[in-house]
């Protein structure tokens, strides 16, 4: 079975993410193989295998999706197959990402984007002291790199603390480096409010720094992440809608 996703745009990207835990296929008949034209993304086959990744975002507008059986004669347990697998356009406010282990040290692009990144994931606890998350827009893209930092409901607790900074550089804790700061600590941590780089920086990596990971709720902040033209006010007003 193959189902094959293509953008309604002739310059559309998709971007193709795994909604939930890792997909894991516990049936040795069935293998799943995902692709951009005919460039291979991933490969799934019998457990223990697994894509480590959060989420791949295309060059083109088209990406397949293909499960396999190996022995046509013998019958799939559809049961044993742990797939949940989203797919958007780039452009989609439902791209989520978390500062977890298949989501860190990885990129992800930016084009007239919204990306939503929450400190923990509802699937597993995390243990990750630093996650580093690589941000950057296109070439000919006239906006700035921005995020929109909203508290949630356990971001005032006291037994969690972090800090959060955005760097110019690729995965460096260099504070030479650092244009934008926030501690758990903080009155500004407590508020909803925008950040925006200089039109100038085409990438910056987002660092997440846990100074302990015993008491960490699931809902303390969501950072929104976009490539935006205009003021901070505006960006703020836009990312309620």
């Amino acid at each position: 079975c193959q189902v094959l996703f293509t953008s309604s745009r002739v310059d559309g990207r998709l971007c193709v993410m795994q909604d939930g835990p890792v997909n894991v296929i516990k049936d040795s008949n069935v293998e799943m193989i995902v692709k951009e034209n005919t460039k291979t993304v991933f490969e799934l086959k019998y457990y223990p295998s697994s894509w480590l990744l959060r989420e791949y975002c295309t060059k083109s507008g088209s990406l397949s999706v293909a499960l396999k059986k190996i022995n046509k004669r013998v019958k799939v347990n559809v049961k044993k197959l742990e797939i949940t697998l989203k797919i958007v356009n780039i452009e989609s406010r439902y791209r989520t990402l978390y500062f977890n282990y298949i989501s860190c040290s990885n990129s992800y692009p930016l084009r007239h984007s919204w990306v939503s990144v929450y400190n923990r994931s509802p699937h597993s606890p995390e243990t990750l002291e630093y996650c580093g998350l690589k941000v950057e827009k296109e070439a000919d893209n006239n906006g700035s790199i921005c995020l929109v930092y909203k508290p949630l409901l356990h971001a005032q607790r006291q037994d969690t603390a972090w800090n959060f900074y955005v760097s110019t550089k690729h995965f460096d804790l260099d504070p030479n480096f650092f244009i934008y700061q926030l501690a758990w600590n903080s009155s500004q941590a407590r508020e909803l409010h925008a950040w925006c780089a200089d039109p100038a920086i085409g990438f910056v990596t987002l660092i997440f720094h846990r100074l302990n990971t015993t008491n960490e709720q699931q809902d303390m902040f969501v950072f929104t992440l976009t490539d935006h033209e205009g003021s901070n006010d505006t960006l703020v007003e836009l990312r309620s809608k």
